[in-house]
């Protein structure tokens, strides 16, 4: 698949430059997972321009584009759309960060999660895990920040909550409450998918998600360590100061979100949500390669495309929950990104 175009085949939005970076555990596996099926180490060399040793090197940081270049050149190679799966069971089976070893000797399911979410900036400042309240006490784990249109978010998405249900299964025999949910469609052959999340998993969802129950959370790890986990929680404390938060554009989208179809959604209301001057949300942003405009004509593009993609919402709906004035306005927006009409998409 061209990760540049759309699943329906419609060319997608030109992705900016994106901020943030992440540990090179990902990619290590990547790669690790391409020699077992027979792709040399020179030939990944040439396809991504990384060679194994470096992306061995778990103190080192790559880029959002470099990570998912790698993903895309890879997959393109090996045209296997379970390969994000496959490549999570490899690094359940040999963690290689600190964050996966604390996870893993956690007490319990809910503090694995916390550990998770709290030290999620030493793993990805990219994108973030949320633990959101879920009913009966239980929690929805959301990705937040990947998109759905290029092929390494997708493979990312799908690799990170692949890792998160492995966990729930390997160290609490537990599983998900609910049909495991991608915000992006569903690739070409989703074998795979079914036999780690279940027949139920769902594709072009509203969002990213696993949920958790409150009985799942409570259950204690069979690998749980509480020395090796106060250690490397403190060793995790030295290593993630306060000055390496996600992204700052991300923080920002999920004031967008919070807005959207509520309230106008204005460079004055997302800085006093942030808590921040507009001159300094103007120009964090520019310093990561974007701006407040860019941000929230990306997440109605995303959220438009899923909406109307999944045709159960009128256009006015969407139109009304994404903040346009009206339909009009909407369907002028939809053929900028598009090329065509929300009518067009559902023809």
């Amino acid at each position: 698949m061209d990760p540049r175009r759309h699943s329906s085949g419609r060319p997608a939005l030109p992705a900016p430059r994106r901020p943030g970076s992440q540990t090179a555990v990902v990619l290590y596996h990547v790669f690790r997972e391409a020699l077992r099926r027979g792709v040399t180490a020179d030939e990944l060399a040439g396809l991504t321009g990384l060679r194994l040793p470096e992306v061995a090197d778990f103190g080192r940081r790559v880029d959002a584009d470099t990570l998912f270049a790698g993903w895309e050149a890879v997959m393109r190679r090996l045209r296997d759309p379970g390969l994000p799966v496959r490549a999570a069971r490899a690094a359940q089976a040999s963690p290689r960060s600190a964050v996966s070893l604390l996870v893993e000797a956690s007490a319990t399911v809910g503090e694995a999660l916390d550990q998770v979410t709290r030290y999620g900036s030493a793993w990805s400042t990219i994108y973030t895990l949320r633990v959101l309240p879920w009913r009966d006490g239980g929690v929805v784990v959301a990705v937040d920040g990947l998109g759905t249109d290029r092929l390494g978010e997708r493979c990312e998405a799908e690799y990170t909550v692949a890792e998160i249900v492995l966990m729930l299964r390997a160290y609490a025999a537990a599983a998900p409450a609910s049909p495991v949910r991608f915000a992006h469609p569903a690739p070409a052959r989703i074998a795979e998918h079914r036999r780690l999340f279940g027949p139920a998993v769902c594709f072009g969802a509203s969002r990213t998600e696993v949920v958790v129950t409150a009985a799942t959370l409570a259950r204690p790890l069979r690998t749980a360590r509480p020395g090796l986990a106060a250690i490397l929680a403190a060793r995790l404390d030295d290593v993630t100061p306060a000055a390496r938060p996600p992204a700052f554009s991300l923080r920002v989208r999920e004031a967008v979100l919070e807005r959207l179809g509520r309230q106008q959604v204005s460079a004055a209301s997302v800085a006093r949500a942030l808590a921040v001057s507009e001159r300094t949300l103007h120009r964090r942003l520019a310093a990561e390669g974007t701006t407040l405009r860019e941000l929230l004509d990306r997440t109605r593009h995303d959220l438009a495309v899923e909406m109307l993609d999944a045709d159960r919402h009128p256009v006015k709906e969407v139109a009304t929950a994404l903040g346009f004035a009206s339909a009009r306005s909407l369907h002028r927006a939809y053929r900028r990104w598009t090329g065509t009409t929300p009518r067009g998409t559902r023809a």
